[in-house]
């Protein structure tokens, strides 16, 4: 294949222009069968010797890793790359595009499956030189399973990550607000920067973080402290927390003790508009990365954001601590929660769903 050849296959998957639907997915095989599955744009399907550089700098820089886990992260990068290299210059490689015209959430997605599908149909002698099953989809990454990305029969999805149901009757005497935590949890499992794990025991504090602030509540006479809170992600419930304190309208307040953390773009939003009486008092303050940041969370949805910002010093945040009795924990943690009697309760369009 000449230079001229290559640039009109590339511009064609490029598609013209600065699009984001640039990327495509690919394989590796030696004659029909695949080796190495992968995603990129531009020439990527030509460069893996240099990508496989700056992924060994990458793991070279990350902190998180003791000098053993990097040692054997690169053996492993060494040896994929060397199997590819050996089929590219021997000539027994065909670069096969599978799939093209894709935004690179469609290609993480592809790519992935194509991965999954080969491990569980090839076995034990799965061909692939890939290290991990490409990237794990939001439920994927919610889901307590160990492997998040993984090809399964039915009876092990069952096993390992079928969600198990519990009701909600009579018999819960506790009172219960439920948050529908759906957009902000999935960046609770986001891993820290230069790392590519995190434990629990962060998921949970940055849950609590997210689920503390800020709200409209209602009724403003309720006795809060016997009051807990199930966090739910897409109707499982994925933290459970006792409401300390409940702290508001923060318009009012001359400090905000306790006020949590994260996420830190959203806090400082919170903060920022419980400061500020208008977007040009903002502006005069503020610098413009800032404001920038503010003004655009005050728009969202087209809302008037001088209106916004009175709204949110309207709101509460709630003091939060772990102190949530036995029975509730083991009936309800981790599970997928329906109410008896009211099968649409958890379907409202609502924020907050109460129990009392």
């Amino acid at each position: 294949m000449n230079a001229q050849e290559k640039e009109r296959i590339f511009q064609t998957l490029a598609g013209g222009g600065n699009r984001k639907d640039n990327f495509y997915v690919y394989a590796l095989c030696s004659g029909n069968v695949p080796f190495y599955i992968g995603k990129g744009r531009g020439e990527r399907i030509l460069n893996h010797e240099t990508c496989a550089l700056m992924a060994k700098e990458s793991i070279e820089a990350d902190d998180t890793l003791t000098e053993s886990e990097k040692k054997y992260k690169i053996d492993q990068l060494n040896k994929k790359l060397k199997e590819i290299l050996n089929s590219v210059g021997n000539q027994t490689a065909n670069w096969v595009i599978v799939k093209w015209g894709l935004t690179e959430a469609e290609a993480l997605a592809c790519e992935s499956a194509l991965i999954n599908l080969l491990e569980f149909t090839s076995g034990k002698t799965n061909p692939l030189t890939n290290l991990v099953n490409g990237h794990a989809s939001k439920l994927e990454k919610a889901n307590p399973a160990d492997c998040k990305t993984k090809a399964r029969t039915l009876d092990e999805f069952l096993k390992e990550c079928a969600i198990p149901v519990s009701e909600l009757d009579e018999s819960v005497k506790e009172k219960i607000l439920f948050l529908k935590a759906n957009q902000f949890y999935p960046k609770c499992l986001e891993p820290p920067k230069g790392s590519d794990k995190i434990d629990d025991a962060e998921i949970q504090r940055r849950l609590k973080d997210c689920v503390s602030a800020l709200w409209h509540v209602g009724k403003k006479d309720r006795d809060w402290k016997n009051y807990y809170i199930f966090a739910l992600y897409h109707q499982r419930v994925v933290g459970i927390f006792h409401i300390v304190k409940v702290l508001g309208p923060v318009g009012e307040l001359k400090s905000l003790p306790g006020f949590p953390d994260f996420p830190p773009e959203e806090r400082k939003s919170d903060r920022w508009s419980i400061k500020f009486d208008s977007l040009a008092e903002a502006e005069k303050e503020l610098k413009s990365k800032d404001f920038e940041l503010l003004s655009k969370e005050l728009q969202k949805n087209g809302k008037n954001p001088d209106a916004e910002l009175n709204a949110t010093k309207k709101k509460v945040y709630f003091l939060l601590d772990d102190n949530v009795p036995h029975q509730l924990r083991e009936k309800f943690e981790n599970t997928i929660i329906t109410r008896k009697g009211r099968e649409n309760f958890f379907k409202s369009q609502n924020s907050l769903l109460y129990w009392e």
